[in-house]
């Protein structure tokens, strides 16, 4: 047995089969409702966590704004100091007395204020600066901001050999005679009161805060003070994706799934980022993927352990109904299997199999007579297409006898006679082969022609026949001799009464499968009482069509035997009478090609 045929399904009980669906399928909804858990929990962590980190980051965003304004209002005082304005207003090298008592403003300052002041001067637009006493080294930079500057410094201390991170807001000073800039104040502030603001926030256990300025990429705060004023991709952050703003995002960061959060400072132009551990924020994830597996593991362990045991019920019946259908196949239709009423499948397939059997020999025989019905049906088909033919001369001996009647019609130059022999001919020639119980639509016109063109001859002036057949019907099969007998019937009762004059139209159309063609002619029509006899005629040969075998001629009750005969129910003939104005002979037969 090959491998393909081994993974047929067929190749194994319905024990083993009902074991195996069950399983996959224990499995397969165990695995889509952690999955549905997972993601359902995972969404309602994030939607939680954008909240909860909004009203965080918020809060931050404004007690850090609220800080550095209160910085920036403290120095107020200081800006309009008429020692420090006449200072400013100096040029060249102002004397010392002058610096000192610059000097003297602000060490009063720096005393009264309880900021963490780790550099505090006064530079004027000429290049003199005036510092109070300061740990830190004050930059050679030339300020020309005219509004409050904050950015984020890196410098040296003079007693500690390191460089730290400070908060440097250059604040602009204006004369307080005519308004115009005289120089500024730099206030550099250390990070340990942000330190303790951002570590009194927190989020999780291990969850973290940073200010970052996305325009100057740097880093403006981070937990690690040696980050800050560093380039944001020297960092931690420059795995994460802080493209999004205002929402919370689920991202990878190192192989661990972090929660991270953003929150714009409109006032500073900086970005306050959150991050947390997922496990963090969704410690209950953790135990539903537990329970999850849990539940898989005894879902697995009742299969294994129940299923064999419950399906046993279900093949037991099936084994001895099967042993019943061997023992039929044999030929033993007394075979009969026990079974239970009730909605029980297999007990109604039991009850089934009885009936079938109990019916099985009434049904052999009833076949056997319809077998018989067939030939009959088939006899008579045949017998219907000779009776046809029955009461006309031998149609060999006709159209050789035509041929002869031609030839010397022609050479007496009577085109008139051969012109009718000719057609004649080809019409007997039409109907003598009866092999053919179909022919084409196409075909069976032409026969119509040829007739025609004889009843033409014989009322030259008086007769008119018009058929109007498109060309999509021509391959449509028909019973062979079926629109001559009702031509010929029209003719003889419609068209002969009046001397040859009158009008006979043919034409087709389809609808729904079939294909309709109609035979009409303007005669007299057919009295109602002779049309309802006919029309009993037409519907007693479905009923018994030996009735009517002896018929004599190519008559309606012939053809519409023969078409009855050939397609069944639904086709064959109708009549419709129009009493002093006509008949109408409707064909229906299938529409096929």
């Amino acid at each position: 047995m090959s491998f393909r045929n081994y993974l047929s399904w067929y190749n194994y009980s319905i024990r083993f089969k009902l074991t195996f669906l069950l399983l996959v399928s224990c499995i397969l909804c165990t695995f889509i409702t952690g999955y549905l858990i997972n993601r359902n929990y995972s969404t309602a962590v994030l939607r939680d966590y954008q909240a909860t980190s909004n009203e965080a980051t918020s809060r931050l965003g404004y007690q850090l704004d609220f800080y550095l304004k209160q910085a920036e209002n403290s120095t107020w005082n200081v800006i309009g100091d008429l020692k420090i304005q006449k200072w400013l207003e100096q040029t060249g090298n102002s004397n010392r007395e002058s610096e000192a008592e610059v000097q003297n403003t602000l060490e009063m300052y720096r005393i009264f204020n309880s900021w963490d002041i780790a550099g505090l001067w006064v530079a004027s637009l000429d290049g003199r600066i005036v510092s109070s006493v300061t740990d830190f080294e004050i930059p050679l930079v030339k300020y020309t901001n005219t509004s409050t500057q904050i950015s984020i410094v890196r410098q040296s201390g003079f007693y500690r050999n390191d460089v730290f991170p400070l908060i440097s807001i250059s604040i602009p000073i204006s004369s307080i005679n005519n308004g115009k800039l005289r120089g500024h104040l730099v206030l550099n502030l250390q990070f340990s009161e942000l330190q303790r603001l951002f570590t009194e926030t927190r989020l999780g256990e291990t969850g973290e805060f940073y200010v970052i300025d996305t325009q100057k990429d740097i880093m403006v705060f981070h937990p690690d003070q040696a980050l800050i004023g560093r380039p944001i991709k020297n960092t931690n952050l420059s795995e994460m994706d802080l493209q999004f703003r205002g929402n919370a995002s689920l991202q990878t960061i190192g192989h661990t799934s972090m929660l991270i959060g953003t929150k714009e400072m409109t006032s500073q132009g900086w970005t306050i980022v959150s991050a947390v551990p997922l496990s963090e924020m969704a410690s209950g994830l953790k135990a539903a993927k537990r329970t999850t597996v849990i539940i898989m593991a005894v879902i697995l362990l009742l299969v294994l352990l129940l299923v064999p045991a419950l399906t046993k019920r279900f093949v037991i019946p099936i084994g001895k109904l099967m042993t019943a259908v061997n023992r039929m196949e044999h030929g033993d239709l007394t075979v009969r299997t026990e079974f239970y009423p009730g909605p029980d499948e297999i007990q109604i397939l039991s009850m089934k199999f009885n009936r079938m059997t109990e019916r099985l020999e009434t049904l052999i025989n009833e076949v056997m007579e319809l077998s018989k019905k067939e030939m009959q049906l088939q006899i008579r088909q045949n017998e219907a297409t000779i009776q046809a033919l029955q009461n006309q001369i031998n149609p060999h001996f006709l159209y050789n006898t035509l041929d002869i009647i031609k030839s010397i019609a022609y050479f007496e130059h009577n085109q008139r006679v051969v012109d009718m022999t000719h057609n004649l001919a080809d019409f007997y020639r039409y109907t003598a082969n009866v092999r053919e119980k179909e022919v084409t639509f196409a075909e069976e016109l032409k026969a119509l022609e040829q007739y025609l063109s004889i009843i033409h001859i014989r009322f030259p002036d008086e007769f008119t026949s018009e058929v109007f057949v498109n060309k999509k019907y021509h391959h449509c099969k028909m019973v062979k001799l079926t629109l001559q007998p009702l031509v010929e019937n029209a003719i003889k009762y419609a068209i002969e009464p009046r001397g040859g004059e009158g009008v006979i139209r043919i034409n087709a159309y389809s609808e729904s499968e079939k294909l309709i063609i109609e035979v009409m002619d303007n005669g007299p029509g057919i009295p109602e009482h002779l049309l309802h006899t006919l029309n009993e005629r037409l519907a007693s040969v479905v009923v018994d069509l030996d009735k009517y075998k002896g018929e004599e001629s190519y008559g309606l009750v012939n053809v519409h035997s023969r078409l009855y005969l050939q397609y069944g129910d639904g086709y064959g003939l109708t009549l419709h009478a129009f009493e002093g104005r006509g008949t109408v002979i409707t064909v229906t037969l299938p529409f096929s090609q």
